[in-house]
């Protein structure tokens, strides 16, 4: 067995402050002062404040912008770079082989 000494431990000044500091609780749940205040709406009214609420998030949902189905500009500015170099150095080639031929 090997004699570890307790007090080596609390040397360590991490250590220190847990062996000699006050003991803080932990996890502790102090209730609120107050309870929730609920409110009691009639049906009808419920139902009013329902439709309101229904009524403006259609409302919000339709100048919503989607950007499903829609290509990405970087892809398309991309893919018009690419395409325009090989028009480029195609016409290039196409030029020389066609005063190659000529030429013979």
């Amino acid at each position: 067995m090997v004699d570890i000494d307790k007090n080596l431990c609390v040397e360590n000044p991490a250590n220190a402050s847990m062996h000699n500091s006050r003991r803080i609780d932990v996890g502790v749940i102090v209730p609120p002062d107050f309870s929730p205040v609920k409110n009691f709406y009639s049906y009808h009214d419920g139902n009013a404040l329902y439709n309101r609420l229904d009524y403006d998030t259609c409302e919000l949902q339709k100048h919503v912008t989607s950007n499903k189905g829609k290509f990405p500009p970087v892809l398309k500015v991309l893919g018009g770079l690419i395409g325009t170099c090989a028009l480029i150095f195609g016409g290039i080639k196409g030029v020389k082989h066609l005063l190659h031929k000529i030429k013979l």
